[in-house]
């Protein structure tokens, strides 16, 4: 009665000391109401670190209450505590009567744990169990073979895109490219032939893929496969957003190709249109005055 009379004048200070006694004797529904009113008052006083010990006893001791859950999430999404985000999200998860609910909980926190933590293998869990929820999402297939990847497993990812890939139909596509991308980091570290042949799958799925075209032009000229990193560069020299590769280095890079091609008419065409396009682009000048060009 008293902690409700200096809630109605707003005597936030009282209400907090108040609660956070009650925290300490209550037990059940009522410890919940007092960690839960001892949130509001911190709020209320600009703290809401400081009940953050009183939400952390009463969900340990009783993790149903789903406002004591919110509370909690919101500090911890303030704070940038994402190991302990991530563990209240797989909670929430395992309340929730909505299946579509479950699977939007278990995404994020597979994303939160392959986004901060050391170990990726933490990540494969939930994003497992929300792929068993909706088998043809294309997000949580990504994040999942991520995960596979930067733990290790290479024949688990394989088998996960290799399937995501098959659903597509032949179809080229973004969603197609962004699987095949995948792939590509899965042969990354074994075999740089193979990850450049799914850098082209990629490439010839999505051309308008910046990201994708960049990272195959740099392989394929340290593999010296210079046709295809031609190709690769001429779409970077147009693209209408810029990636990894900009346009004026799309064209130094085909400048390059062209001296080791020993074109150096070419070349020095080449390290003239990048320069155009960017007249501090001191790369540029610098190759364009090592051939002659200038």
């Amino acid at each position: 009665m008293l902690v409700a009379m200096d809630r109605a004048a707003g005597r936030w200070q009282d209400v907090a000391a108040s609660c956070e006694r009650l925290v300490d004797i209550d037990t059940g529904p009522a410890r919940s109401e007092a960690a839960l009113l001892h949130a509001e008052a911190c709020e209320q006083l600009g703290r809401p670190d400081h009940a953050r010990e009183s939400l952390e006893r009463v969900f340990q001791d009783d993790n149903t209450n789903e406002g004591v859950r919110i509370r909690l999430r919101a500090l911890y999404e303030q704070s940038g505590e994402y190991r302990e985000l991530s563990n209240l999200l797989l909670v929430d998860a395992t309340q929730a009567q909505d299946q579509n609910a479950r699977f939007e909980l278990l995404r994020e926190a597979g994303r939160l744990r392959l986004a901060n933590f050391e170990e990726a293998a933490s990540a494969i869990g939930p994003l497992s169990e929300a792929l068993e929820i909706q088998p043809n999402d294309l997000e949580v297939t990504l994040l999942l073979a991520d995960a596979y990847i930067s733990a290790g497993l290479i024949q688990e990812v394989v088998q996960l895109l290799q399937a995501g890939i098959d659903r597509q139909g032949g179809r080229r596509s973004r969603e197609l490219a962004a699987l095949q991308h995948r792939m590509a980091r899965a042969a990354a570290s074994s075999d740089r032939n193979t990850e450049m042949q799914w850098l082209l799958a990629a490439f010839e799925s999505y051309p308008q893929g910046t990201d994708v075209a960049s990272e195959l032009a740099d392989l394929a000229t340290e593999l010296g496969e210079y046709e295809v990193a031609l190709k690769a560069l001429r779409a970077l020299a147009t693209a209408k957003t810029q990636g990894p590769i900009t346009r004026p280095m799309a064209f130094l890079k085909q400048a390059q190709i062209a001296r080791i091609q020993g074109d150096d008419r070419k070349a020095s065409f080449l390290a003239k249109k990048a320069i155009s396009m960017d007249p501090d682009f001191a790369e540029a000048r610098d190759f364009l005055e090592q051939i002659g060009g200038g």
